[in-house]
């Protein structure tokens, strides 16, 4: 009864400013989000002629597609990290896979609010870097039976069945003849045949998106609940999870929301079977969500809401990031426009090869590099065996696959300073950690204060840090004697770079 009074109210108030509530509408919309993991944009809806997705398509012809959405980081619990607080796990020293850090006390992630304001928070899974002290998901499933109409909702569904473990680990079947690997991977077997088993993954994906959305219906509840889907970043195949190009960070996202919530919730670019070109990525879905439920976004979220009552102004870049992943050291900071990705590699000595355990029980890797130190396979293939330039920079309008590097052509270097002025403009606004090693991360802040604390803090001189990071890139010897003059800094992160 007492939510029911308090919606009779929100509708008063609604009313009373000027937007009548229409019968049967509900005050605060529902809001269903179907994760997948280790998904690209390897859909029919995206034009992809080897996926079979007639659930994911029939929902983008009701829905809209946004054609370029980055996941901010191709692994599983930074991009989370990313998407649960609306912030950048760089900002808050989450980056790391699996490395734990406290969150600063104001920040609060978007499913507490949602919870605080009324919602019904439903979860399958939760895989975050941060402490999220509190409650944040009401269940681990979804009971389907105990959603009603007084009580708007926020539920969450949760699928691995295109994960890395099934469709590069798991049984390798199916027609692989008409496969084509991207050509920064080698075109043998083995890599035709992750194809053709990640595609069979998909349509099991599919089908399960399918009775997703037919319990939504018999619920009662399609045509009161917005639907976002997504994958969670990259797929599970060489140079993509894990790695921060555009194949690794590129993942799918369609956005339906029912015709009585579109006139007040919607974008301007927001139509049935559309596709939009606005740049989003993990960091704004926080901030959206709570803008569809008529909540703002607090201050210190960092994402932009691209819908709903707080919509913000587009994004003319977006930025990626990579730490260490699982047993191996990695610090690159990537962003891109609508045409360009720049990549800035500050350890370009630690080549892609490296041996990650898991990574490599996919057997294209054994085949890959056996052939390739055997001299039978060249570039560009070759290029993930060798070590990595400080700096890239791809068309990815004339070269989708990023083979060919642009950064030291001469035609290039107003876009390569453009974004690389960008980019660094973006690691002081948010303060970047990364530039401390990880163990400094956990050691540097005082007792009771987290790491976003201190790297707001004077006590973090970033701008001298990332100068000796980049110095320590150029590979020649001039930059010899500064390099030397650092090892003897006060500020130990100067010293390790």
């Amino acid at each position: 009864m007492f939510r029911v009074l308090i919606g009779c109210a929100i509708a008063l108030g609604a009313s009373l400013l000027g937007r009548p509530i229409q019968a049967g509408e509900a005050a605060s919309p529902n809001i269903m989000r179907i994760d997948a993991e280790d998904l690209g944009p390897h859909l029919g809806c995206y034009g992809d002629p080897h996926a079979e997705t007639p659930n994911i398509d029939s929902l983008a012809e009701k829905g809209v597609i946004y054609e370029t959405a980055w996941s901010n980081n191709p692994i599983c619990a930074p991009a989370r990290t990313t998407l649960i607080t609306g912030m950048y796990a760089t900002s808050l020293g989450g980056q790391h896979m699996r490395s734990w850090v406290s969150a600063p006390p104001r920040l609060e992630p978007y499913a507490r609010k949602l919870r605080n304001d009324g919602y019904y928070t439903v979860k399958s899974k939760t895989d975050y870097n941060v402490e999220t002290p509190g409650k944040l998901w009401d269940s681990g499933g979804v009971p389907w039976d105990r959603l009603d109409e007084e009580e708007p909702f926020f539920i969450s569904v949760h699928n691995g069945v295109t994960h890395e473990s099934g469709s590069a680990h798991g049984m390798r079947e199916g027609d692989f003849s008409e496969m084509t690997p991207p050509a920064f991977q080698p075109d043998i077997p083995e890599a035709r045949e992750d194809w053709a088993t990640y595609y069979r993954q998909i349509g099991k994906l599919d089908h399960w998106v399918g009775q997703q959305l037919q319990k939504l219906k018999e619920a009662g509840h399609a045509d009161d609940t917005i639907v976002i889907f997504y994958g969670d970043h990259g797929p599970g195949l060489p140079r993509g999870k894990r790695f921060a190009y555009n194949y690794g960070l590129r993942v799918p996202l369609i956005v339906y929301i029912p015709p009585k919530y579109r006139d007040r919730l919607a974008p301007p670019d927001y139509k049935p079977g559309a596709t939009s070109y606005r740049l989003v990525s993990f960091v704004d879905l926080g901030p959206t969500f709570l803008s569809l439920a008529g909540i703002e976004p607090p201050e210190i979220m960092q994402g932009r809401p691209f819908m709903g009552k707080f919509e913000a102004e587009p994004r003319d870049y977006l930025f990626g990031f990579r730490g260490r992943a699982d047993e191996r050291v990695e610090m690159t900071r990537t962003v891109r426009d609508q045409r360009f990705q720049l990549i800035r590699n500050y350890m370009p000595h630690r080549r892609h090869g490296q041996y990650v355990e898991y990574l490599h029980r996919n057997p294209t890797l054994d085949a890959w590099k056996r052939l390739y130190q055997q001299g039978k396979i060249g570039p560009p293939a070759s290029f993930y065996w060798q070590k990595k330039p400080a700096v890239e920079l791809y068309d990815l309008q004339n070269d989708p696959d990023q083979v060919r590097n642009l950064a030291y052509n001469p035609d290039y270097q107003e876009v390569r300073e453009r974004l690389m002025e960008r980019l660094r403009e973006h690691q002081e606004e948010i303060r970047d950690t990364g530039f401390l090693p990880e163990a400094q991360i956990h050691n540097r802040p005082l007792p009771g204060e987290s790491p976003y604390e201190f790297a707001q803090s004077t006590r973090y001189p970033l701008e001298r840090i990332r100068e000796m990071a980049e110095m320590g890139t150029r590979r020649n010897m001039e930059a010899l004697p500064e390099l030397t003059d650092g090892l003897t800094a006060a500020d130990p992160a100067v010293r390790y770079w």
